[in-house]
């Protein structure tokens, strides 16, 4: 980490004045940027021959969102991966096909220790990520057997209904659905069950790391809920740390991230390399800001709706804000040029996503006005809608007099 020379100046003079006192107060202070800085990890993964591993899928959580890995090439035998971390540890994610709808799957603690996971040779009723040594990695498998011990019988029973589903699965996502209702009510269980167990163990990091990417969506509950939850349950600790910083923005955007509510400030860099403020147009335009994804089909078929709005609307008065999440860098480049994405557009910025959108899902669009405030979103407006032509956005956008 890179101190400004006006900084280190002062360090030395008060270093010079105040002896022993300033020594320790910089030593916490350098080790405490370094703890919430980007770290690095690298870990090899050792199979048995006959694992197919082109079935893997692998990605890691960096304390802010999940980074989906291309699982590499075996180079004498082993899988070498690596990556930047914000967090505590980089939590590493395996699965693996167990059912058609359900996977085989187990986490892993990376730190910057260089660290192998060596996975051996299970029997085939069982994961073939139980059985395993490690060399400078964590698993927490105390803590995760006594939540899987507290949860064991909901599990059973949300896994027999989902394999029951088979081909309709996919309808429990479809909010008209009667399969989605009896999906909730089962989940909303499965959430107080964890929630319980948290409770009761919030001095360990894997409750921590398992409510900050489990628990802190739900419908269920309104965010201040969660967030009070949150503050009474972990170590200051945890807390502070970088996850926990994420989580508390997080919650207090939510609170805020919705219609009628004022839209979180953000600040970054897009594609091209320019700065971007919400707060440098504020009372100058109105922002249509979009969440999308390459893998996302209803977000590309809302593009040509979206590059229509720019063609209709004065760009005195409106800016579009394109923001896309967990895409592709490659492929993300070559849907913005075929689809002649042709406003502002940020690459995969969690902050903002986070800030705005986690735990909704793509699409999302809001749309802010030149106050700050947002006064459409797709969750407030549109929640079920089919269309891919947003009439009722056109509706507010008409509203704020933007036409040409």
């Amino acid at each position: 980490m890179v101190y400004g020379t006006n900084f280190i100046t002062i360090l030395i003079f008060n270093l010079k004045a105040n002896g022993i006192k300033t020594i320790i107060w910089l030593i916490f202070f350098i080790q405490s940027n370094i703890v919430f800085g980007q770290k690095k990890f690298t870990v090899s993964l050792d199979f048995p021959k006959e694992f197919d591993v082109t079935k893997l899928k692998i990605a890691y959580d960096n304390g802010k969102t999940q980074v989906a890995l291309k699982t590499p090439d075996l180079i004498n035998g082993k899988l070498n991966l690596s990556g930047s971390y914000y967090s505590i540890y980089a939590g590493l994610i395996l699965q693996y096909p167990k059912t058609q709808n359900y996977n085989y799957r187990n986490s892993f603690f990376l730190s910057e220790k260089p660290g192998e996971i060596i996975f051996l040779k299970s029997d085939t009723l069982k994961s073939p990520f139980d059985n395993y040594t490690l060399v400078d990695v964590d698993d927490f498998v105390a803590e995760k057997k006594a939540m899987t011990q507290n949860n064991e019988i909901v599990v059973k029973e949300l896994e027999d209904y989902v394999n029951s589903l088979g081909d309709k699965f996919s309808e429990v996502w479809n909010d008209s659905s009667p399969l989605h209702e009896d999906w909730e009510r089962k989940n909303k269980i499965l959430f107080e069950k964890n929630m319980d167990f948290i409770s009761q163990n919030g001095g360990s990091y894997y409750s921590f790391w398992f409510f900050r990417r489990n628990l802190t969506y739900p419908h269920y509950i309104s965010p201040d809920s969660v967030l009070h939850f949150f503050n009474k349950t972990f170590p200051l600790t945890f807390i502070n740390s970088e996850e926990g910083k994420t989580i508390t923005t997080l919650l207090n955007n939510k609170l805020n991230a919705k219609k009628g509510g004022v839209a979180p400030n953000f600040d970054c860099i897009d594609i091209k390399g320019n700065k971007i403020k919400l707060t440098d147009y504020r009372n100058k335009k109105s922002i249509l800001l979009v969440f999308w994804a390459t893998w996302c089909g209803p977000c590309i078929k809302e593009i040509p709706a979206i590059r229509g709005i720019k063609q209709r609307y004065s760009n005195r008065y409106l800016e579009i804000i394109s923001v896309s999440v967990a895409s592709p860098k490659e492929l993300f480049y070559k849907t913005v040029k075929k689809e002649k994405m042709n406003w502002i557009n940020i690459f995969n910025d969690t902050d903002i996503f986070n800030a705005y959108a986690a735990g909704k899902g793509v699409p999302q669009i809001y749309l802010i006005d030149p106050a700050g405030q947002i006064i459409y979103s797709t969750l407030s407006d549109d929640p079920n809608s089919k269309s891919y032509g947003l009439p009722t956005l056109e509706k507010y956008l008409n509203e704020l007099k933007l036409n040409k």
